[in-house]
């Protein structure tokens, strides 16, 4: 199982209760796809203070990061 996590909640993705901060998928390539994705739309409809971006922390582990802009 690799995991997909949110490194940090800003205010505006707690906001959006619809998305989980935490999940977890059979392939590497499955977290990514969806970690990509979950970036997009935090970035694109939620957050305009930071910039998320997926990262490879572990072989089990996909962290999202914070970034400010």
């Amino acid at each position: 199982m690799v995991t997909v996590k949110l490194e940090k909640e800003c205010g505006c993705f707690k906001d959006a209760r619809n998305i989980d901060s935490e999940m977890s998928f059979d392939t590497k390539d499955a977290a990514m796809i969806y970690a990509k994705g979950l970036c997009r739309t935090i970035n694109e409809e939620f957050c305009g203070k930071h910039f998320f971006r997926p990262a490879e922390t572990a072989d089990d582990e996909v962290m999202i990061k914070l970034i400010n802009r």
